[in-house]
């Protein structure tokens, strides 16, 4: 091999580590959400537009985003990505014997911590619930695309 083609080979490898060290980096950029505890619960507060916040609980055991009924209504009126769609689901909340009703589906891009998610998320009435009456959203920390941490010290996911 000649020393022309070693460097050529050089080169070329050290551009793909740098690449690559780039989007590593890229991939775990991290973002500070401000968060307390409350219940037993993970809470954060967020500011959906100009004019609509909600309290957030984060959750390690639910498969989807679920948003109060009476949330839902003002986030369809800000949220044109949005689409409202049936359901016949439910679904069951840890300590519940009967499960609660699924109002409705949003389908579409609903943005959240700085990204949008495009997923359907589930509208359920939980005005009446004891665990979940006081929060307007509870958010999977799956939906976070790298790893989560918690600065509890400081009151920081």
């Amino acid at each position: 091999m000649s020393i022309y083609k070693f460097t050529e080979v050089i080169t070329a490898t050290l551009i793909v580590a740098i690449f690559l060290s780039c989007k590593a980096e890229d991939s775990y950029s991290s973002i500070a959400i401000p968060v307390e505890i409350k219940n037993g619960h993970i809470v954060s507060e967020y500011q959906f537009s100009d004019r609509l916040s909600g309290t957030i609980a984060l959750e390690s055991g639910f498969p989807k985003i679920v948003i109060d009924a009476r949330f839902a209504s003002e986030l369809l009126e800000k949220n044109k990505q949005l689409k409202k769609e049936d359901s016949d689901a439910s679904i069951f909340t840890w300590g519940d014997e009967e499960p609660l009703s699924v109002d409705y589906i949003l389908a579409g891009g609903f943005e959240i911590f700085g990204k949008t998610i495009d997923t359907d998320i589930l509208v359920v009435d939980l005005e009446d619930h004891y665990s979940w009456k006081n929060y307007d959203v509870i958010f999977p920390i799956k939906y976070f695309d790298s790893q989560v941490g918690f600065n509890l010290k400081d009151n920081l996911m």
